[in-house]
Order: structure tokens, then C-alpha cells, then sequence
């Protein structure tokens, strides 16, 4: 049996939260947020080595601390992010009854949800209960041991001047179109994208023979865990795929099997 890969697990939970006051890249931010702050309120196991509950927290008490650590008053790994996510929600008091603090709830619940979705072999990461309408019963959110360690991953576009062209470009519509002909994956084709462009820009020019086999552990794991049929021989085929279709969008051109960027 194939064990999926967090890459892959948390691309799923990103194209599960449909929030739109969300990029990938904040979905990505909120998820570590929350998995830190589980495991930094007490997180020891409790009683016998087989105890699979690691620590819970009121859902409440959740939102409130995250707003909190993004102001400042809570010390918290990826504060920093966590404070540009925060800031867009427009948040004055801290209680149910403010329009920003009830938008900001309803989309930690939403990451919550997706969240309580994902196992690590076998296990839930966590549990999430969520309060009623008016939280006279408190929700609950309970970090479980497999969830232990589980991060998400942060891929900040225009690092370094290699990538800024990949910053002012949407890949969206292009990963849209790639998922719509070559199917089936969102999070594969967009990892895809950007690394094939990262590749161009450092090598120039390359056959696409030579890029199948240069960038086959970037596209085998979308063969491995999300194509159709997993075979090595689909690779050549997915490169091909991509660079077509970064070529439609004028970003690479094409002369016979040998790809290029576009000037």
C-alpha cells in the first residue's frame, strides 16, 4: 500500500477548506499555526504509551489565541504569516459577536474540518467537535499522536532572483487548463509548473527527453500518488503536457522536442 506524502495530504486539505479569503500559501500558514499551537498547550502524552490523545483545547480558546499570537501577545512559530492572514479579516473584539472575529472563526473551522480528515498511518490527526450556532456548547479540538510533527509546507514564490519571473505570473489559469486536459491533479500540476519554469530559468534550453529525467522526482509523485495508472512511462508525456501549455500561455517556446523560455 502507498503511503501518501504530506505534499500530497496537504494539498488535499488546501483544495478541501474552499475559503476565498485564503491563498494556497495562507491555508498552508493557518494549517502549521494551528498544528503548532496544539502541540505547544501542554502536548505530552497523556497516561499509558498507547494513549492516542495528546492534548485538547476549546475552539474558542483556539481562534482567540490565534488572533492573539498574530497581534503579538502570544509567542507562536509562523507568527509572522499568521499575522498577514489575520490582519484581511478586519477583526475589533474578540468574541462571537463581531463580524471579523465570526468570519476568522468560520474559517478556522473550515481548516479544522479538512483537518479532521487527514490520517497518518491509520490515525486522525486530530478530532474537532464544533460549537453549536451560538457556542453554548463549547466546540473542542484535540491534537491525537499521529497529528504530532505534521507541517505543511510553504512555497513562497520569488525567493531569489531565479524566481522572479514565477512571482509575476498566476499559474492558476494554467494549472486550471493542465488539470482539465491532462488531468486530475490541481496540487500536482501547480508544483509541477513552478518547478519546470525554475528548471528553464537555470538551464536556458533543454529537450523534453532530458527534462523527463531531470525532473522525475518532481513529477513522480503526482504519477505515484494522484495519476490514473502509476508508470514512469506517463512522465514524458506530463512534461510535455506542461510545457505545451506554458507555451500557449507565451512564458516557454517549443522548436521540435527542445523547450526554451520566451524572452
Amino acid at each position: 500500500m502507498l503511503r501518501v506524502s504530506t505534499n500530497v495530504q496537504c494539498g488535499f486539505i488546501i483544495k478541501r477548506i474552499g475559503d476565498v479569503m485564503l491563498n494556497d500559501r495562507d491555508a498552508a500558514c493557518l494549517i502549521n499555526a494551528i498544528m503548532t499551537y496544539l502541540e505547544t498547550q501542554g502536548a505530552q502524552l497523556q497516561g499509558l504509551p498507547q494513549r492516542r490523545i495528546v492534548n485538547s483545547v476549546g475552539e474558542l480558546r483556539l481562534v482567540i489565541d490565534l488572533i492573539q499570537a498574530a497581534r503579538g501577545g502570544l509567542r507562536l512559530n509562523g507568527a509572522e504569516c499568521l499575522r498577514d492572514v489575520v490582519a484581511r479579516y478586519g477583526i475589533g473584539e474578540l468574541n462571537i459577536n463581531d463580524t471579523g472575529f465570526a468570519r476568522f472563526r468560520a474559517t478556522v473551522e473550515r481548516v479544522l474540518k479538512a483537518l479532521a480528515m487527514v490520517k497518518v498511518r491509520g490515525e486522525p490527526i486530530i478530532e474537532f467537535t464544533p460549537c453549536d450556532t451560538s457556542c453554548k456548547i463549547p466546540g473542542v479540538v484535540t491534537l491525537r499522536k499521529a497529528g504530532l510533527g505534521f507541517r505543511c509546507p510553504v512555497i513562497q514564490a520569488g525567493a531569489s532572483d531565479s524566481g522572479a519571473s514565477e512571482a509575476r505570473i498566476d499559474v492558476s489559469s494554467i494549472v486550471e487548463k493542465l488539470e482539465n486536459k491532462c488531468g486530475p491533479t490541481y496540487i500536482g500540476f501547480e508544483w509541477a509548473v513552478k518547478q519546470t519554469l525554475k528548471y528553464l530559468e537555470e538551464k536556458g534550453s533543454a529537450k523534453i527527453a532530458t527534462m523527463a529525467v531531470d525532473l522525475r522526482n518532481d513529477y513522480m509523485w503526482i504519477v505515484k500518488y494522484l495519476y490514473w495508472m502509476y508508470s514512469e512511462a506517463s512522465i514524458p508525456r506530463l512534461v510535455r503536457c506542461v510545457v505545451e501549455e506554458l507555451a500557449e500561455a507565451g512564458l516557454v517556446r517549443i522548436n521540435g522536442d527542445v523547450v526554451a523560455l520566451a524572452k
